[in-house]
């Protein structure tokens, strides 16, 4: 099967489950991604066949966790004019990024990671937030709801309920073991699936092993050109600088040469620029950063760097536009709130200011 034809797939296999009432969702062992057939199903159960309305359905709920993603980040740290407007800014980039063309034919076509980046967004913003046991259940739940949806997510998924869970362990100890078991548990399921129905202990998928670039030449790329060659291909993609060609299906294509393409440049790079420009403000006050705060910094990298040798071109940008939601909102986690422990610290050592005698 040519790669970038996954929507049609999980279309034919939410219809397989519509008609013959089986979860097994045309699949005896999962192939393609396990989760977006039972979501399209439902979607179609709910709204019907209109793909106008599934489109208009998928664009706001995608709208909607990127808003409430970021407000929670913005609601939660002091709301001075100078975060207010970091925030706006922020804000605006991902909608843009979220808004451009090539990502709205993506959620269009009903590719199985546009639900993610916005349960994503949202499961991300509540670890980054929230130290309520509730919320810490819930992020567990959004991500590894994204895990079943994209299981290419994972390096992201763990790192975010492993920030949560460390930070619950204490005042929340039943929530953090809570969350870590329906995330387990969820990642079981396309296992158990493929065992009840195909027999075959695979963990997720079996085309889990389809990659760009073979991870032995990795050790060799001084003295393989080809390697070199495929290995600046997907940074250049990760990067959204121009990788010069694409597939959709067996077609070829150039990236970047469509008109639409500049308004997914102008959210990408601002995005980059602001979260390099947290890091280096994070790296100038080093001691004063939380330790929560340095690691979510790493979340954007954790969902790019499978791409480093799995296919970031196919139907491209589908699979990098979840790393550059997470790089906003933890940008705007940082730009908001980047002196969080020396605040604290100030606050608890300034003496009291005495009042002043009242004349009379």
């Amino acid at each position: 099967r040519d790669g970038g034809q996954d929507s049609l797939t999980l279309e034919s296999a939410a219809r397989s489950i519509l008609t013959t009432g089986s979860l097994r969702g045309e699949e005896s062992v999962f192939f393609a991604q396990p989760g977006m057939r039972y979501v399209q199903f439902l979607l179609h159960i709910v709204f019907g066949d209109s793909d106008a309305l599934l489109f208009a359905v998928g664009l706001l709920a995608v709208n909607l966790g990127v808003c409430v993603a970021a407000l929670l980040v913005v609601r939660a740290g002091p709301r001075t004019p100078d975060r207010m407007a970091i925030g706006a800014l922020l804000t605006l980039l991902l909608l843009l990024l979220v808004h451009a063309p090539q990502v709205t034919d993506l959620i269009r076509a009903a590719y199985p990671e546009y639900p993610t980046w916005g349960v994503g967004a949202v499961g991300l913003s509540l670890v980054a937030v929230s130290r309520g046991p509730r919320a810490t259940v819930a992020a567990a739940a959004l991500l590894a709801a994204c895990l079943l949806l994209r299981t290419n997510q994972i390096l992201g998924a763990l790192l975010l309920v492993g920030i949560s869970t460390a930070w619950a362990l204490g005042p929340h100890r039943r929530a953090a073991f809570v969350g870590v078991g329906i995330f387990v548990l969820a990642a079981l399921l396309p296992l158990l699936h493929n065992v009840y129905y195909g027999g075959r202990a695979v963990l997720f998928t079996t085309s889990a092993g389809i990659n760009q670039l073979p991870f032995s030449d990795l050790l060799h790329l001084g003295s393989n050109d080809a390697a070199g060659i495929h290995l600046r291909q997907q940074l250049r993609g990760l990067a959204y600088l121009h990788p010069t060609y694409s597939y959709i299906g067996t077609k070829r294509y150039d990236i970047g040469t469509a008109g639409s393409s500049v308004w997914l440049q102008i959210a990408i790079h601002g995005l980059q620029i602001l979260w390099i420009v947290a890091a280096v403000r994070i790296v100038q006050r080093w001691r004063e950063v939380p330790v929560k705060t340095k690691l979510l910094m790493l979340a954007p990298i954790a969902y790019l760097a499978p791409h480093v040798v799995y296919d970031a071109l196919v139907a491209y940008p589908r699979h990098i536009i979840i790393g550059y939601v997470a790089m906003g909102l933890v940008a705007l986690y940082a730009l908001t709130r980047p002196h969080e422990r020396a605040e604290r610290v100030v606050a608890r050592e300034s003496p009291p200011v005495a009042a002043e005698p009242v004349a009379g």
